[in-house]
């Protein structure tokens, strides 16, 4: 009997050292599944980085087009965006001036070079192909918040947020108009005599870059007759008198315009 006892114990300590190698390999593989699933799990994280740091889209230019109405604010606007690298990029929102867009009319470049247009939706996006542009025309009336108004002396920015969670800003600013006017005698060939000429100058007026000013034109309000120019530096035909005035329109390469008006 007591042999027998002795036989269980001996049983008793096989298998509770079956147990312990059993509770010991369980654990090692659960360990290692860990590791590989931690392993795993950083490996996708790189990748993503990688990912995210090779994206790259922007908005190459903006027209924007005056109100007829409302010669200072935009009535709608054009802007082109492109993709620079080379995979499948999937924008996920266009914001402008803070006000995100809800939709719109899009077109993309169709084999035969010519536009096919589409309809830009907040809810789907825009899946672009590598190295791809794409046009949009957008009003106030397709942002979220409608009949926003963007005078046109202010910034333009743009900003695109992505699937993998980038967000790319673009900020395109208007030229400013500045006026100078100098008196200068000018020969009257008629009346044998000199008169006193108005020489208005918009030579002070800029632009940050890459933005490069395109025209100048000027609206001289004499009397109430109205009188037009064009030039950086033109020569009134009218005599400026107390209470006329004289406006500057500098227009950039982007089609944004910057005005102002001096009383005489």
């Amino acid at each position: 009997m007591k042999r027998l006892r002795g036989d269980r114990g001996g049983v008793s300590e096989i298998v509770g050292a079956l147990m312990i190698t059993l509770i010991v390999v369980i654990a090692a593989s659960s360990f290692a599944i860990f590791i590989s699933q931690r392993q795993e799990a950083t490996q996708d994280q790189q990748l993503l980085e990688q990912k995210r740091a090779l994206e790259n889209v922007t908005v190459l230019g903006v027209r924007p087009q005056l109100n007829t109405t409302s010669g200072n604010t935009w009535k709608s606007m054009n802007f082109t965006i492109s993709s620079l690298h080379t995979g499948i990029t999937s924008i996920e929102s266009i914001w402008i001036n803070g006000y995100p867009l809800y939709n719109g009319t899009m077109y993309r470049i169709g084999p035969s070079g010519s536009l096919i247009g589409e309809t830009y939706s907040f809810t789907s996006g825009i899946k672009m192909d590598e190295l791809e542009y794409i046009y949009l025309n957008v009003t106030s009336e397709n942002l979220f918040n409608k009949g926003a108004v963007f005078l046109v002396d202010r910034n333009i920015n743009i900003e695109l947020s992505t699937e993998l969670l980038n967000s790319f800003h673009v900020n395109f600013v208007p030229p400013s108009a500045i006026i100078t006017i100098d008196v200068l005698p000018l020969w009257n060939n008629t009346l044998s005599r000199y008169d006193m000429s108005f020489l208005l100058d918009a030579s002070l007026s800029d632009q940050i870059p890459p933005g490069y000013v395109l025209n100048y034109s000027w609206i001289v309000d004499h009397s109430g007759s109205m009188n037009y120019y064009w030039g950086r530096k033109v020569v009134s035909d009218v005599q400026l008198t107390a209470g006329d005035s004289v406006t500057l329109m500098v227009t950039n390469n982007f089609g944004m315009v910057g005005i102002k008006t001096l009383m005489y």
